[in-house]
């Protein structure tokens, strides 16, 4: 696989990428992508024909766990339903933001570690994840219990909800 592609398959569902790719109608409908879930503002021509979500992360420690579970929840959503798969996820360059929340994904569905699913993303692209969001992200799992255990199919949407439950915000009252 070439680890420089603009679009790289990473689970049998799920792709990670660039706001190039995502703005690249040809390659999407290549890969019969059917949901796309921006993490940087953009605008497709495909919007019309796939299932288009946007949650605007920012490649840092900057972002408040309302957001950072809006994504995982908006992903989560996404994956579950089959009108919408395979997804493809990304940021503006897919090195950092994108595969941070896909192998956020990974680890709850195959039960390890987002470090371990890092890993295995870098094996297939060039990644550089913002240590910062690295952190938060790791964060959030540890704070609403999402250790080895989760389910992409009931559990983790579960957890989503009561965490989102916990969390004072105006937006999910």
């Amino acid at each position: 696989m070439d680890r420089n592609e603009d679009c790289t398959r990473i689970a049998p569902a799920l792709y990670v990428g660039s706001l190039s790719a995502a703005h690249d109608a040809e390659l999407m409908r290549k890969r019969r992508i059917r949901g796309i879930l921006s993490l940087h503002a953009t605008w497709s021509e495909l919007r019309s024909k796939v299932s288009h979500r946007t949650v605007l992360l920012d490649d840092g420690d900057v972002n408040d766990r309302e957001l950072l579970l809006s994504a995982v929840y908006t992903l989560n959503d996404l994956l579950a339903d089959p009108s919408t798969r395979p997804v493809f996820v990304h940021c503006k360059a897919g090195s950092s933001r994108a595969p941070l929340l896909a192998a956020t994904i990974l680890a709850l569905r195959n039960e390890t570690e987002i470090g371990y699913e890092l890993a295995a993303i870098a094996v297939k692209r060039r990644i550089v994840p913002h240590p910062g969001l690295l952190a938060d992200f790791e964060d959030l799992r540890r704070e609403v219990g999402w250790l080895p255990g989760g389910d992409l199919r009931g559990g983790v949407r579960s957890r989503i909800r009561r965490a989102v439950a916990r969390v004072h915000v105006p937006h999910f009252a």
